[in-house]
């Protein structure tokens, strides 16, 4: 690879990602946002990151088109021990922080109810909308960007910390990075957004189960 593409597809990447997280910035201080607007800006920001997932797949060969979303996933033995150990590595420590530490989560669940919304409404945002979007850009876009320039192993730890520092929490940093680095591991291992897409959505469905007041 050029030293001109390299550059070219690191700036894609960034690009990504500081588009998300100057929208999770601006939502994080805007403490009035409500479930459903919140809601309604996922789902406008599902098919921003759909399109631009599409768009980039045209620039280069490691960024997969909207087809991945759908696509079967190549899903060996292997694999769904390595996913296994990683998310309930995960998952475990989150439990852990949350025992000693205030989880951001609480108080937005916490939300939920003070407007009257149940458990489902939280899980079709959180193991759905949110895995739809932070996969597409992170496992898609991102990371399918960072691949030429900085390597397979590269571009799965640089597009996992990108992750995690999105969520803008950094207790929650340790657990996010490892979920990253499950979900960049499966998506290039099965050649597809699917995999990644249902393990986030599964963490995040114990996540929030467990976290429900």
């Amino acid at each position: 690879m050029s030293v001109r593409a390299g550059k070219r597809q690191i700036s894609i990447a960034m690009a990504g990602y500081f588009v998300l997280l100057l929208v999770s910035f601006v939502l994080f201080v805007q403490q009035e946002v409500s479930v459903v607007a919140m809601r309604s800006i996922s789902v406008v920001l599902v098919f921003v990151a759909a399109g631009a997932l599409q768009f980039t797949s045209s620039l280069t060969a490691d960024v997969p088109s909207v087809r991945a979303l759908v696509a079967r996933p190549a899903l060996s033995g292997r694999l769904a021990v390595a996913i296994f150990a990683g998310t309930a590595g995960a998952l475990a420590a989150a439990q852990v922080l949350a025992l000693f530490l205030p989880m951001s989560d609480d108080v937005v669940l916490a939300q939920y109810q003070t407007e009257g919304h149940g458990l489902w409404s939280a899980l079709l945002d959180y193991s759905l909308l949110a895995p739809l979007l932070e996969e597409c850009m992170f496992r898609g876009v991102i990371l399918g960007a960072l691949i030429g320039p900085l390597g397979r192993r590269g571009s799965m730890w640089a597009s996992s910390l990108m992750f995690a520092t999105l969520h803008l929490t950094p207790i929650t940093f340790v657990h996010h990075t490892l979920l990253g680095l499950v979900c960049a591991h499966a998506r290039l291992e099965s050649r597809s957004l699917l995999l990644p897409i249902v393990i986030h959505g599964v963490y995040n469905a114990i996540v929030v189960t467990l976290a429900w007041p």
